[in-house]
Parts: C-alpha cells; sequence; structure tokens
C-alpha cells in the first residue's frame, strides 16, 4: 500500500465513530430480530441470545 493510500485509510478510520456504529447495528439487529417474530419481543431476544429486559432497554433507549 502507498502512502497515500495509507494516508486516505488513516484520515478515515479518525472519522468512524465505533460505539455509534456498533449501537445503529444492534438497532438494526433487533428490528430484524422483531420483523421475523411478528414484533414478539420474547422470540426476538431469544433468536438474539439476550433477555427480553435487554432488548426492551435497547429498544427504550433508541427511542430517547
Amino acid at each position: 500500500m502507498n502512502s497515500r493510500n495509507e494516508n486516505i485509510l488513516t484520515e478515515y478510520a479518525y472519522n468512524i465513530d465505533y460505539n455509534k456504529l456498533m449501537y445503529d447495528y444492534a438497532i438494526n439487529l433487533i428490528n430484524l430480530a422483531l420483523e421475523r417474530t411478528g414484533g414478539n419481543q420474547f422470540q426476538a431476544a431469544k433468536l438474539l441470545g439476550i433477555s427480553r429486559g435487554n432488548l426492551r432497554a435497547r429498544l427504550s433507549k433508541s427511542i430517547s
């Protein structure tokens, strides 16, 4: 990789908000699981391997 490409990659990497990226990814997964389970939070949480309470907490964070 030449130095110009390395500079572009480095500049791009510094502009990424990792926490926001992971948060958005998690919300998208939750929404997908809810779609697949017809909105059933218990089944969506089971599909994702998290508790229903955790799913509800993440959903309430995404609304506020």
